[in-house]
């Protein structure tokens, strides 16, 4: 069964699905990474790179697949309040992605101030605790 025979079966909508390829996890053939999520891009499925800048592949990821979201990495995050060199490279981080017309979200917003920089850098979207506690979505069932 193919994935678009997956989502007739199950009544899936592709168009709300959003996929991460994680930088952590190791590709061993890019190729083939593309050409599954450019099947999965035409059927409406949008991706996200998770953990941008935590790693050399980041960028290959934006040449390789049209990104709707990038989730830049909590390690870069968490202490830009304190850091002026991680401020700007999340904030030039969050440029390039800008320019280039993917979405931004900063992981590990753990206090007012962070959210406070990265509003100010334009980034619209976030994931940390200071936003609200991880919950496990309604009608999960184990």
């Amino acid at each position: 069964m193919n994935v678009y025979e997956i989502f007739k079966c199950y009544r899936i909508n592709p168009e709300e699905i959003v996929a991460e390829i994680t930088e952590r996890e190791t590709v061993k053939d890019i190729n083939a990474v593309y050409v599954f999520a450019r099947e999965l891009t035409e059927l409406g499925v949008r991706f996200t790179i998770d953990d941008f800048g935590s790693g050399f592949s980041s960028f290959i990821y934006l040449r390789y697949f049209g990104c709707y979201f990038a989730k830049i990495g909590g390690s870069l995050v968490r202490d830009i309040n304190r850091s002026g060199r991680s401020r700007m490279i999340v904030e030039n981080m969050a440029k390039l992605l800008q320019r280039l017309s993917i979405e931004v979200v900063a992981e590990f917003i753990e206090n007012r101030e962070i959210a406070e920089i990265l509003h100010r850098s334009g980034i619209r979207y976030g994931q940390g605790y200071y936003l609200g506690m991880p919950s496990i979505c309604p009608g999960y069932k184990d």
